[in-house]
C-alpha cells in the first residue's frame, strides 16, 4: 500500500471515529431529554382563603403564555369544574375562584399533552381575591330585555375553546347583568348553574357594566353540548330579564 493510499485510509478512520463520537453525543441528549420528560415538571401554585371564598394563583402569566402553559392552563380548568370554579386572574397571573373550600390535596397531579406535572399547593391565608373595599355600584346595571328575547353571542375565540368560556363583546356584554351580579342559565330537561361576567379591573364596582366573558360553571355548559367546542355561535333566550337564561343551541 502507497502512503498516499495510507494517508487516505487514516483521515477515513478519523472521520468515522469523528461522526461516531458526535452521533453518541446526540444520542446520550436524546436519551437525557427523555428522562427528564419521563419525571414531573414540579410547579408551586398559592391557595388563599379569604371571607369571600378561595383563590388559586397558578404561575401561568395572563399574557404571552406558551403552548405548553396553554395546555396545563386548560387542563387544570377541566380538572377544578367539579369545584364549580371560575378562572379569574391576580398581578398578572392567572386564578381560579371557588365559593366554597375545594377538596385539594398538598399535590395534584396532571398530564398537560405529553408532559406530567406535579403542582405543590401552599396554602395561606393571605387574602389574593378581589379587594374587600370594591365598591357596589348604587345603580347596578340591568339589561333592557322581555321575556323571549334571542341572544346569539360569538364563541369563536381560542380563549373560549381552551378555557371553556363564553366570551362577550361590547355589544353582547350588554345583554347581561352587571359585574358579578350572579344569574342563572338553564339547559337541558332540568340543569341549570349560576354565573356572572368575570374578568374586569379590580377597582370595577359590582353591578357596572363591565368585565369580558362568562367562566363560572360554563364548563358544564361544554360537557353536556361538546358541539359548542366547535362552535362560532351560541344562542340564548331571555326567561326573566337580568335573572335567568335558557341556553337554546349553537352552531
Amino acid at each position: 500500500m502507497s502512503l498516499t493510499q495510507e494517508i487516505g485510509r487514516a483521515q477515513q478512520q478519523v472521520e468515522r471515529t469523528v461522526l461516531e463520537r458526535a452521533l453518541g453525543k446526540q444520542r446520550t441528549s436524546i436519551a437525557d431529554l427523555s428522562s427528564l420528560l419521563e419525571k414531573p415538571v414540579e410547579i408551586d401554585a398559592v391557595l388563599s382563603s379569604s371571607k369571600e371564598g378561595y383563590t388559586l394563583v397558578l404561575p401561568i402569566a395572563t399574557r404571552e403564555q406558551t403552548l405548553l402553559e396553554k395546555r396545563l392552563l386548560s387542563t387544570m380548568g377541566t380538572m377544578l369544574e367539579k369545584y364549580n370554579s371560575s378562572l379569574s386572574h391576580v398581578n398578572g397571573y392567572h386564578a381560579y375562584t371557588f365559593t366554597s373550600r375545594p377538596e385539594l390535596g398538598r399535590n395534584l397531579h396532571l398530564q398537560a399533552g405529553d408532559v406530567p406535572f406535579k403542582v405543590h399547593i401552599t396554602r395561606t391565608k393571605l387574602d389574593l381575591s378581589q379587594p374587600q373595599n370594591v365598591p357596589t355600584d348604587t345603580n347596578p346595571y340591568m339589561p333592557s330585555q322581555k321575556l323571549g328575547d334571542r341572544i346569539e353571542v360569538a364563541v369563536d375565540t381560542t380563549a373560549a375553546k381552551n378555557y371553556n368560556l363564553i366570551p362577550l363583546r361590547k355589544s353582547e356584554r350588554t345583554q347581561f347583568p352587571g359585574y358579578r351580579v350572579p344569574f342563572i342559565i338553564r339547559y337541558g330537561k332540568d340543569q341549570q348553574i349560576t354565573t356572572h361576567v368575570s374578568s374586569a379591573p379590580k377597582s370595577t364596582p359590582r353591578g357596572a357594566c363591565a368585565g369580558t366573558y362568562l367562566a363560572s360553571g360554563i364548563g358544564k355548559l361544554y360537557k353536556a353540548y361538546p358541539r359548542l367546542s366547535k362552535a362560532t355561535t351560541a344562542t340564548f333566550k331571555v326567561l326573566e330579564p337580568g335573572k335567568i337564561y335558557e341556553f337554546v343551541s349553537c352552531k
